[in-house]
């Protein structure tokens, strides 16, 4: 079939074949990537429960424990078994808002619409860092899945995690945009940015990770005036 074909055919022919087995190596080694970047974060997240169950709740149980051992000791001192009492009823409540806070975090709660989802996100981690955040929600969004949703969600949580650890920011702006049938997110911080890195960690690949299942495409960019900008943007079922 292929012997009378003449050498220019035969060259094109060999360039699409070793361009797609290039291209099929190229594919093999990112999921490698990425299987060996999601075993690592979720170590990452089992140490990190580890230690919040170690060091925060696990210590409000011991401490709940000590009291009522206190309680049978000074049952006949009745200010004491109040004072008792009073730490026990602290330390509960602490235990129970901790408890509480780790399950928010495993599964976060995206209730209808969900710019009220997003706002209380923002809120907590405002309140927990200390930086300031603004949001702004197009007034109608498109319709979106329950897991598409939970993937926005988490896209934003994990952008605003970033923002905390790496960027030195003292402001944050976060804008969902209607676009058509589809969306567009912008979060940009003022810390101090610099050049996208050439290997991203495993907070970015996540990123990239949730905005492909989003099916959207995702830039990160370092503007002009400092900080970084994330913008993903996502097609309508219309396209």
């Amino acid at each position: 079939m292929f012997a009378g074909w003449p050498l220019h055919l035969w060259a094109t022919a060999w360039r699409r074949w070793a361009g797609r087995d290039a291209a099929l190596e190229q594919l093999r080694a990112e999921n490698h990537q990425l299987r060996h970047s999601l075993l690592s974060a979720r170590e990452q997240e089992r140490t990190r429960l580890g230690q919040a169950l170690h060091d925060d709740l696990g210590q409000y149980l011991a401490g709940i424990r000590a009291q009522a051992c206190l309680l049978r000791v000074v049952a006949g001192q009745p200010e004491t078994v109040t004072q008792t009492a009073l730490a026990l009823e602290h330390n509960c409540q602490q235990l129970q808002q901790g408890f509480r806070a780790l399950v928010r975090d495993l599964y976060p709660e995206v209730p209808q619409p969900l710019p009220q989802a997003l706002a209380s996100l923002v809120g907590q981690w405002q309140g927990t860092h200390g930086i300031d955040c603004r949001l702004q929600v197009s007034p109608r969004l498109p319709v979106l899945p329950v897991a598409s949703q939970t993937h926005l969600y988490r896209f934003i949580q994990e952008a605003l995690t970033n923002v905390a650890r790496h960027a030195c920011a003292t402001g944050v702006r976060v804008r969902l945009q209607a676009r058509g049938t589809g969306l567009r997110l912008l979060i940009r911080d003022n810390g101090r940015g610099a050049a996208p890195p050439q290997s991203p960690g495993i907070g970015l690949r996540s990123l990239a990770q949730r905005a492909h299942s989003l099916g959207g495409g995702l830039r990160i960019v370092s503007p002009a005036g400092g900080g970084w900008a994330l913008i993903l943007s996502i097609a309508g079922e219309g396209r």
